[in-house]
């Protein structure tokens, strides 16, 4: 859908097509949401257990039937198909995920669970502090690509627990997991994380003009070229211990390309432009 912004001939038609596919195999049109894995020809696994598929899939075995990731992701890709194609079912795509993250996946109405079972009811009380302040950008840029009243409170009430729960008050950056309300869990700082928590204190200091916000992202905008940036090759760490040291120095595998860096550095400058 990105691609046929710009003009990339067959880009939306491909974008249609695997829409049309997701809707057909991976939602479930019985208790909303969608289904984490399919078999290759797009049966869901509905058993997290199954050995041969999570085996197959190189996936824990702890594995929700439905995920914060693929939800956030979809929620990302819908908005952005909705802008080049505004069809009513994509646009009541984004409002049903808008519903689900702002529903089922909130513990107490500030923290998420990473996986819920298929009827929706958690399956761990576990919180990834990025997944949130993630949640709070793509939750406000759903709502005013469809002209929806802004979720504000949502994404500031994420933006706020991660400030206080999430961030390192010593080492600076943001740790990785934690249960709600209480210290984290795993204190290292995955290099994600960092980018979508600048993105997201940005998209909810337009909204609210708190300073607060602003001040959130400079100094972590700071500490991530101080730890983070590799200076002398380039690209971004993938993995910081609690006292900054360098425990993975890897620039590209299964799950690390240059995605959450770029799209923060662009749809930041896009935020802090459109407020000058």
């Amino acid at each position: 859908a990105a691609a046929a912004r710009i003009g990339v001939d067959r880009a939306l038609d491909h974008a249609r097509r695997t829409f049309e596919w997701l809707e057909e195999h991976c939602r479930d049109t019985e208790y909303g949401g969608y289904f984490e894995l399919t078999e290759r020809d797009g049966t869901p696994v509905l058993d997290p257990m199954d050995a041969a598929a999570t085996r197959r899939d190189g996936l824990a075995s702890s594995h929700g039937i439905k995920t914060q990731n693929t939800s956030l992701h979809l929620l990302e890709a819908f908005t952005e198909l909705y802008r080049v194609w505004p069809d009513a079912r994509v646009r009541e795509r984004i409002r049903e995920l808008m519903e689900l993250l702002t529903g089922p996946f909130l513990l107490d109405g500030i923290h998420s669970a990473q996986m819920l079972y298929r009827d929706l009811k958690p399956a761990t009380e576990q919180i990834s502090y990025g997944h949130d302040i993630e949640a709070a950008h793509l939750l406000l840029a759903a709502a005013r690509t469809l002209g929806d009243p802004l979720p504000t409170g949502v994404a500031r009430g994420f933006a706020d627990y991660v400030l206080v729960e999430g961030r390192d008050p010593v080492h600076g950056g943001i740790s990785y997991f934690g249960t709600p309300g209480n210290s984290p869990t795993q204190r290292r700082k995955h290099w994600w994380v960092m980018p979508e928590a600048i993105l997201g204190y940005l998209a909810v200091y337009r909204e609210t003009m708190h300073e607060g916000y602003l001040r959130a992202a400079d100094e972590l905008w700071r500490w991530t070229q101080e730890h983070l940036v590799d200076k002398e090759f380039g690209g971004w760490f993938g993995e910081l211990d609690e006292e900054n040291r360098v425990v993975d120095d890897r620039k590209g595998h299964a799950w690390k390309a240059n995605y959450h860096e770029t799209r923060a550095l662009l749809f930041g400058a896009r935020v802090l432009r459109s407020i000058d």
